[in-house]
């Protein structure tokens, strides 16, 4: 990623303003200024309605100098690394134009630098700012902002510990009937790289919705180092599975599946629906779903409820041979009401009993030579 130091401009009810930089090193070195809010420094702020997530990770080396008030370089290693799911700068269904907010707040003595990256379906696209000590900055249609454009993941890198919060939501055009340039909107939290689904875990996303009155979007990233591969399987509200699909990512990609119930299922009735995500392969696997209101745009989150992997018990197996026939090759086995196991000896024609400490006996009275015994079931006496 190419990283760009410079001062930025300001204006009076602005704070600073930074240069979106893509990755592929082609686009010109100057400064056209990044428009974001600091609240609690005379300036314009609001708060975003989503989940505070604190990063407590502490950095071993020194803030990097600064050249020029304001400008921002990010030299350090990175003491956070925070993912939002999902942000956009894209058109979508029923006339709905869908923009992302960022917000982060620096409750801390020192100024944060901050690294962003959206990895959208055309690569990924970056840019640096800084939110100086107990300021909040709010990025407003930060995907835009940065350069980029569609939907996909940002992912946030800050020298210090900071507080993100995310908003994607519709914009109202000017002209509409109802809630003309309003907003329709859902949060998003912003969690790290290992909150993400590792290879055989699961979550579930519940209540999902595909009908004339709402649709449903399912989407997976892989905020991870290597190359993953999701199951996705949607049900009924009965448990009846309808299907499933496979989805490979690459470190960094995003992937939605717009209205599967509708397109891959065949479902345009259904108000109970729900999907399980499975990490075949990979780690740092996130899954999300959004049910829109197909009147009003109006978006709701469905975050990821993982499963706790099932581990099985370890085994302690011990063989005993001592006291029993060589070659008398046992079948079946029950627990007896005195504690011991008893079992059939199917060549040895014999009936075994063997203790939990290893002490065998073998009974062959009142069985019929030649007879193969081979299960055997405790009685009611």
């Amino acid at each position: 990623m190419t990283d760009l130091t410079c001062t930025p401009m300001t204006t009076p009810d602005e704070g600073a303003a930074i240069t979106p930089v893509r990755d592929t090193g082609t686009r010109p070195r100057t400064c056209p200024g990044w428009r974001h809010a600091l609240a609690g420094s005379g300036v314009r702020g609001r708060l975003l309605a989503a989940l505070l997530v604190l990063a407590t990770a502490s950095l071993a080396t020194s803030s990097p100098a600064r050249s020029g008030p304001g400008a921002t370089h990010l030299d350090a290693p990175a003491a956070v690394e925070l993912w939002v799911p999902v942000a956009s700068h894209n058109p979508g269904q029923h006339q709905s134009q869908w923009r992302s907010d960022l917000g982060i707040l620096n409750t801390g003595t020192v100024t944060a630098n901050i690294q962003l990256t959206f990895f959208g379906g055309s690569g990924a696209v970056g840019s640096t700012t800084y939110v100086p000590a107990g300021a909040q900055s709010i990025l407003t249609d930060v995907v835009g902002q940065i350069g980029g454009s569609g939907s996909g993941a940002v992912r946030i890198l800050s020298d210090q510990p900071v507080k993100v919060t995310a908003r994607t939501y519709n914009q109202v055009p000017p002209g509409a009937t109802c809630y003309a340039n309003g907003t329709q909107g859902q949060s998003y939290p912003a969690v790290l790289a290992t909150d993400g689904l590792s290879a055989g875990g699961a979550g579930y996303l519940a209540g999902l919705s595909e009908s004339a009155s709402y649709r449903c979007n399912i989407g997976v990233v892989n905020v991870g180092s290597s190359a993953a591969t999701v199951l996705v399987e949607l049900f009924r509200e009965d448990g009846t599975k309808l299907t499933d699909y496979s989805v490979p990512l690459t470190p960094g990609q995003w992937a939605q599946e717009t209205q599967p119930f509708r397109h891959k299922a065949g479902q345009t009735a259904m108000d109970r629906g729900y999907a399980r995500i499975t990490a075949q392969s990979g780690s740092g696997v996130l899954g999300f779903a959004s049910v829109v209101d197909n009147i009003t745009n109006d978006p709701t989150t469905v975050t990821l409820s993982t499963v706790a992997p099932v581990v099985p018990a370890e085994v302690a197996i011990t063989e005993h041979a001592a006291g029993m026939t060589p070659g008398s090759q046992p079948q079946g086995i029950t627990t007896g009401p005195d504690g011991a196991l008893w079992f059939a000896e199917w060549k040895g024609n014999r009936i075994g009993r063997i203790t939990t400490s290893g002490a065998v006996t073998e009974y062959a009275a009142g069985i019929t030579p030649g007879a193969t015994v081979e299960c055997i079931a405790a009685g009611p006496d």
